[in-house]
C-alpha cells in the first residue's frame, strides 16, 4: 500500500454463525528522505565515502546502471559522479536523491622534456624540464645520475638543467606532485657527453737526411677523432689540420734535431698534445 490513513475491517465468526465486526484506522507512514554526510568536500586522490542516516531499519538502494541494488552505509565512489539513492522498506519506496560527487582528482601530473635523449656525443646538453596537471603542481623536483634505476637526491626545478658532466652517460630523473598528493615519476636520458682529450701516442716511422715519417696512434670511442696537427719547433706554430695520423716532414736539414709534437682533435673541440719527441735527421749522405 502507498502511504496513507486506511480504515481495517475485522469479522469474526463463531460456530453459531454470530458475527462480530471491527474497525480499526491506520495510517502507513510515508518513506522518509535520505540523509547523508561525506568523508571529504575537499580535493582528494582518495575515494569519497557517502555515510547515510538509517531511520527505521530501512533499506538503502543505489541505482547502479539502471538497476537498484541494495547497499550498506558508508558507500565508497572512487571517481567523480552522480550517486541516485533511495530508501526501501521492502514495500514501498521513498524519493530519490541524487548526490553528486566532484572532488575526486587521481589525474596524475604530465612530466615532458625538450631533449628527451642524445645519440649523439655532445659537450654540455641543456634540457628544459616542465610538469602540468588538471588543477595545480605542488612540486617539481629533479637529480641527474648516471644510471637510469638508482635514483639520486633531487632538488627544484629551477630553469633549464645543464649538463656538462665528465665524460659518460647520463639520466635525468623527475618527480611531480600536484596538490592533492598524486605523483608522477620520469626517467629521461642517456645523454651522451665527450668532454674529454683523445689519447696520443707519436711514433717515429722512419728517418733520412731530410726526411721525417710519423705514425701517429690517436683514439677517442666517445666522439671521434676529427683531425691532426703537426709541429717541428715543439708545439709553437702547427700545420693545418689534417686528417690522417700518417704525415712525412720533407726538406728538412741534415744532421739536425726537430722538436716533433702532434695536437689532435675531436669532434666536439677536445683537444690532446703529444709529449715532445727529439729525432734528428740523418747525416748527408745517408739515405
Amino acid at each position: 500500500l502507498r502511504p496513507g490513513r486506511y480504515r481495517v475491517y475485522v469479522k469474526a465468526i463463531d460456530e453459531a454463525r454470530n458475527e462480530r465486526i471491527e474497525e480499526k484506522e491506520v495510517e502507513i507512514e510515508n518513506i522518509p528522505g535520505v540523509e547523508h554526510t561525506l568523508s571529504t568536500t575537499g580535493k582528494t586522490n582518495n575515494n569519497v565515502d557517502i555515510t547515510f542516516t538509517n531511520k527505521g531499519n530501512l533499506i538503502l538502494q543505489v541505482k547502479e546502471n539502471g538497476v537498484w541494488v541494495n547497499k550498506t552505509s558508508p558507500y565508497s565512489v572512487d571517481k567523480n559522479k552522480k550517486v541516485i539513492v533511495r530508501y526501501t522498506d521492502g514495500y514501498n519506496v521513498g524519493s530519490e536523491k541524487e548526490i553528486e560527487i566532484t572532488n575526486i582528482d587521481k589525474v596524475l601530473p604530465v612530466i615532458s622534456a625538450s631533449i628527451s635523449n642524445t645519440t649523439e656525443y655532445s659537450k654540455e646538453v641543456s634540457v628544459t624540464l616542465n610538469a602540468t596537471d588538471n588543477v595545480e603542481v605542488k612540486s617539481f623536483e629533479y637529480g641527474v645520475s648516471n644510471s637510469s634505476t638508482v635514483k639520486p637526491t633531487l632538488s627544484k626545478v629551477n630553469g633549464p638543467v645543464v649538463i656538462n658532466n665528465k665524460t659518460g652517460k647520463y639520466y635525468i630523473h623527475t618527480k611531480a606532485e600536484d596538490k592533492v598528493g598524486n605523483i608522477k615519476e620520469e626517467v629521461y636520458g642517456p645523454y651522451l657527453l665527450d668532454n674529454e682529450a683523445p689519447e696520443v701516442l707519436v711514433k717515429l716511422d722512419g728517418t733520412t737526411s731530410n726526411k721525417i715519417k710519423l705514425k701517429v696512434e690517436a683514439t677517442d670511442t666517445e666522439a671521434g677523432i676529427k683531425g691532426y696537427y703537426y709541429s717541428k719547433d715543439g708545439g709553437n706554430t702547427y700545420s693545418h689540420m689534417q686528417t690522417s695520423g700518417i704525415y712525412m716532414y720533407t726538406r728538412l736539414k741534415n744532421d739536425t734535431e726537430y722538436k716533433i709534437r702532434v695536437k689532435v682533435e675531436d669532434k666536439l673541440g677536445n683537444i690532446a698534445e703529444s709529449e715532445i719527441k727529439t729525432i734528428r735527421t740523418a747525416p748527408l749522405g745517408n739515405i
